[in-house]
Formats: C-alpha cells, structure tokens, sequence
C-alpha cells in the first residue's frame, strides 16, 4: 500500500509541473477613506459575460481572503477583466492568477498582467511601480491534485 502511495504522489507531482508563465504586475497606492486592495486582472479567452464571467467571479469568491469579485466583460475584446477585491495578508496576488490559469486546468483561460492598487488613508498619491520592476512567475503547481486525491481516498475507503 504505502508503495501504491508513493508511486501515485510522484506521478501526481510529475504531471502537475508547467512551464514558469509571467504575470506582469504593477502596484499603486491611492488615497481613499477606507482601506482596501483591489487588483484588476487581465483574462484572456473570455467567450460571454454569463458563463466564462460567472465561472471566473464564482471561482475567485471562493478564495479564502477575497472580499469580492466582479468581471469587466466587452463583447469582441481579446483581454477582458476581474476585478478582485482581497486582503494581501491572507491571500497573495499569484494565487487569485493561479486561481484563473487553472480553470478548466489551464485549456480556457489565461492572465498576463495585474495592476494591484491599495486604497488607505493618507497614502502617499499614485505611487506606482513598474511592470518592468515586479514579476511574479508561476513555476510548479499542482492543478487538481485535490479531486486526484479524493478520488484515490474514496476508493481506497470503498
């Protein structure tokens, strides 16, 4: 049994390794009078509003940290957006473009760049860091890996 196991972990680790993608992500800091982060993320391969919309903002929700989600959908556009309101101390911005990159694992839905900007009073205005300074690469992941292994429990249990 434990060979079994061994076995089914390196597989599952063998087959969740991609190639690093770059997500470029620019940072700003404005002032408002309650403080919060959003990030506005650029998703390519949106076909409709209602579907690919609903999945993405439904999928984003359920991340533990995030606050709200919303979808900037324009028929005929490329890059179509979410808009993800989350809190930097519990969730990191990579994890709500993993969270995107792997619906469907990874076939529909693409993200490129991220502008992160934090709200708070008395910041100091506009203060943005570059694409070109911040990249965030998304190297080993495991897409899946929970229903794998849920499954392989299940029989095991049966």
């Amino acid at each position: 049994m434990r060979a079994l196991w061994i076995t089914f972990t390196a597989a599952a680790f063998i087959i969740g390794c991609e190639s690093a993608e770059d997500v470029k992500v620019t940072y700003a800091e404005k002032e408002a009078k309650v403080e919060k982060t959003i990030a506005r993320i650029s998703v390519e391969g949106m076909m409709c509003e209602i579907a690919c919309g609903g999945k993405i903002r439904k999928e984003l929700s359920e991340l533990d940290g995030v606050a709200n989600a919303s979808i900037e959908y324009r028929d005929g556009e490329a890059v179509n957006f979410a808009l993800v309101e989350f809190n930097p101390e519990r969730i990191h911005e990579a994890d709500l473009a993993d969270c995107i990159n792997r619906i469907s694992d990874g076939k529909l839905y693409s993200v490129s760049e991220m502008e992160v900007t934090h709200y708070a009073p008395g910041a100091s205005l506009s203060r943005t860091v570059g694409a070109d300074d911040v990249n965030m690469s998304r190297g080993f992941e495991l897409p899946g890996i929970s229903n794998i292994l849920r499954s392989f429990l299940s029989g095991i249990r049966n």
